[in-house]
Parts: structure tokens; C-alpha cells; sequence
């Protein structure tokens, strides 16, 4: 009985691991004003439906100990609109974009400055970058903001929203999903540990030269 109770413990300690392996950090991240943001790209083609299972729009977009494209999410934040906003505004996009509906503007500088930071995705004739936000519309709970630029050809007009309506269970193979953490600082305890774990590697080689 003792033996059979030590398979089943080794055999779920397994399957937790496996688990654990399996999901995939995200490491394709931009900084951007002390928030990691990442890729809309990585999340292409998925619903609103599927974000909310892992990052509840009820608990503020904050992602639990979940998956969504095989990437460990744990400890990031769906983002919310204005927070998208103001990511586009400090990659270039004029300051009206939080107060007007769309912005545009022929041939912009600030279409491909933003791609030049974030992987598009063609749409039509025109490079997306495009993501569901945690936000739903204020009358029409099927529909959702999915903050989006458009860079279009040469000689076409560019554009950018963050207030951009889509149905939560629409496919768009160009819209992904927008997520954004605060950007890790090592705590200073973190870092006494590094240090004194350096020292005693250093003291220890020392040694081992000496005698």
C-alpha cells in the first residue's frame, strides 16, 4: 500500500512538471514607459472568450495561472484601452487618439515607427497591428474594443483607433490581443542572495587555488 501510494505521488509530481515545462514564457516583449508589452502576434486569430477565461475582464484584465497560445501568462495584464492609447501616443501617434474616435493621416511617420516595435500582421493590403482589449461595449455586451493601427500603402491613409468595435467571437487572423506587466525589478533581498552567492563562489575557488 506505502509503495503504491509513492508511484501515485511520483507519478503526479511528473504531470505536475510536465505541466509547467509545457507553457511557454513570453519572451518576445517590447518595454515601452516601465511596462513590458507584449506581442499582439503571438495571440492571432483568438476570442475574446478565450482571453477571459485566463485574464477575467471582472478581476481588471489580471491573468491567473493559465495558458492562451501555450504561453505561461501568469503575471501579466490584458490591457485595457486608454492603457493601449497611451502606448501608441508614446511610440508617435499624435496626443488626439485618446480623445477622438480615429486618427489619420496620409503617408504617417508614426504607422511604421510602431511597426518597427511591433510584429504586424497583413490584413487586405494592410499591415495590422491589432488586439482584443479586457474592454466590452458599454450597450452591446457582444462586442468588444480591440485597439487597433493600420499601415497602409504608400499614398493611402494610415490609421489608428483605441475605440474599435469587434464581436467577441469573431475570427480576424490579423487581431491578436494586447497584455502588459509592470517591469520587473530584482527586490533587494533577490539581489543580497545573488551577491553573497557570488562572494562564497569566489571565496570557495580561492581556496581551492590556494590549497
Amino acid at each position: 500500500m506505502k509503495e503504491r501510494i509513492m508511484r501515485l505521488l511520483t507519478v503526479s509530481v511528473i504531470m505536475g512538471w510536465t505541466g509547467i515545462v509545457t507553457a511557454t514564457p513570453i519572451a518576445n516583449f517590447v518595454t515601452i514607459d516601465g511596462k513590458d508589452w507584449a506581442q499582439p502576434t503571438d495571440f492571432l486569430g483568438i476570442s475574446w472568450d478565450a482571453v477571459d477565461a485566463v485574464c477575467p475582464e471582472t478581476s481588471d484584465g489580471v491573468c491567473g495561472e493559465g495558458q492562451i497560445n501555450e504561453f505561461d501568462m501568469f503575471g501579466w495584464t490584458w490591457a485595457n484601452p486608454i492603457d493601449v492609447g497611451n502606448l501608441f501616443v508614446a511610440l508617435g501617434i499624435p496626443e488626439g487618439l485618446l480623445t477622438e474616435i480615429v486618427v489619420t493621416e496620409l503617408d504617417s511617420v508614426w504607422a511604421p515607427s510602431v511597426r518597427d516595435v511591433f510584429d504586424s500582421a497583413p490584413d487586405s493590403t494592410i499591415e495590422a497591428v491589432w488586439g482584443f482589449s479586457r474592454m466590452t461595449h458599454p450597450i452591446a455586451d457582444q462586442i468588444a474594443i480591440a485597439p487597433r493601427l493600420f499601415d497602409a500603402l504608400p499614398g493611402s491613409l494610415d490609421s489608428a483607433t483605441i475605440t474599435n468595435p469587434d464581436l467577441k467571437d469573431s475570427f480576424i487572423p490579423a487581431r491578436g490581443a494586447w497584455f502588459n506587466r509592470t517591469t520587473s525589478v530584482p527586490e533587494p533581498s533577490t539581489i543580497v542572495i545573488l551577491t553573497l552567492g557570488l562572494l562564497g563562489l569566489g571565496f570557495s575557488r580561492r581556496r581551492l587555488h590556494t590549497s
